[in-house]
């Protein structure tokens, strides 16, 4: 589904379970930390909101319009739909925020209960 949001327009915030995940198509986002400092930007071609549906939890961040934006929003069941049919779609997007998240992305699979603390890959 197409979905735009204005600047100032709050795409996901912390602690609410993501129902969507959103493939950025043109625009800016910031993404803040527990203290509101920013810790990321997003811009054309980035994914975000992918947290809260891979591992079921709620977002650990706010994703926020810094311009008017443009999105493809995949629903949660929509995800799980295209994901039975491209099963590379749910690894690729593991893989990725792995590289994105790096030791966070190990913590909140470790608090999902969905590795070992011993799994080899630890910190990738």
């Amino acid at each position: 589904v197409h979905t735009v949001a204005t600047a100032g327009e709050f795409v996901v915030r912390k602690g609410e379970i993501g129902e969507e995940i959103f493939f950025l198509i043109g625009g800016h986002l910031q993404i803040t930390d527990d203290n509101g400092e920013v810790d990321s930007e997003l811009f054309e071609g980035s994914v975000c909101g992918e947290v809260s549906v891979l591992l079921d939890m709620p977002s650990p961040h706010d994703i926020q319009c810094k311009s008017n934006c443009d999105f493809l929003a995949l629903s949660h069941h929509d995800f799980l739909v295209v994901s039975d049919a491209f099963p590379g779609l749910r690894s690729k997007l593991e893989h990725r925020a792995s590289i994105v998240y790096g030791r966070r992305w190990r913590e909140w699979l470790l608090e999902q209960e969905l590795c070992e603390e011993d799994d080899e890959d630890a910190d990738s």
